[in-house]
Formats: C-alpha cells, structure tokens, sequence
C-alpha cells in the first residue's frame, strides 16, 4: 500500500484468521513477488510488475456501481490487465467490477496454487508477453505497448 495509507490497512487486517504483511516500501514489494507462489491484484501497473515478477495472479477490481456503468459504456477493450491485452488472451484470470467476489476469486487462486501446470501456463505467457514488449519492433517496451492498447480501442 501506499506509506500514508499503512496505518489504515494495519488496522483492517489485525483480525485475519493468517498474519497479514502491510508493505509500503518497493524494495519489499520486490522481496514479497519473490516470496510468494499467487498473488491477487487489482488491475493496473501492478499486473505488469507480476508478471515481469513470474508470480502468477488473479486479477480483481471492485467499482462503485456508477463507476461501473460509466466504465462498460466507455471501454472497450475485451481485457484490463495488460498481460492479457498484449497477448489478446486470457492469462490472468479477471474478475471486475460485480464479478469481484470471493467465490469467483478463489477458485481461480487455488487452481494457481494446486492445480498442476496452471501456474507454469501463466509464467510461460508472461515470458511471450515480454518478448513482445522487449522492443523488437524498433519502439520502447512502453510505446510498443501502448500502440497495442490504442490498436484495440480502435478495433472497437
């Protein structure tokens, strides 16, 4: 989490059944994403940053319901995670918005984490995601990647 935000989390995590670890440093994020076999995310950077990690995940993002109406009327895009968008498949498995709930979530973590091959798959996508984004295409991985979000909104 964010530095000035720590302290809130803290507190919503002090009852969990399992001893929560709060970060809000980088060098720490990296250390976690090296320490941990699943991750579930919120869509974003942070998507991007497991998966160059090799850390398989599940991606989830709660909206407010108005957010949610605005957001599907606007985007268009089949994927959020950038992962997905850049290989036009589903490789972090997504649940947005109302499909955001724990009985969607933790199947999909637990095919991760005991089903397997299922993490392996995910690990091998990222290796031909990056690859794709590497460069190779006489751009920087960033333009690169943006040319291929902006690629799919226009397809829409």
């Amino acid at each position: 989490t964010l530095p000035y935000l720590k302290p809130a989390v803290d507190e919503m995590v002090q009852n969990f059944s399992l001893r929560a670890l709060v970060i809000d440093n980088v060098s720490d994020k990296y250390d976690a994403y090296a320490a941990s076999s699943a991750a579930l995310a919120a869509s974003g950077t942070v998507a991007l940053e497991l998966g160059q990690a090799g850390l398989p995940a599940v991606i989830g993002y709660r909206m407010h319901p108005v957010t949610t109406m605005i957001a599907k009327a606007l985007v268009k895009t089949k994927y959020a995670s950038l992962i997905n968008i850049v290989l036009d498949k589903m490789v972090m498995p997504e649940f947005l918005a109302e499909k955001c709930v724990p009985q969607n979530l933790k199947p999909e973590l637990e095919k991760i984490l005991y089903q397997e091959g299922a993490a392996q798959k995910q690990k091998d996508a990222f290796l031909a995601a990056f690859d794709i984004l590497k460069g190779q295409h006489g751009k920087t991985p960033s333009a690169y990647a943006a040319d291929i979000i902006l690629n799919h909104i226009a397809q829409k």
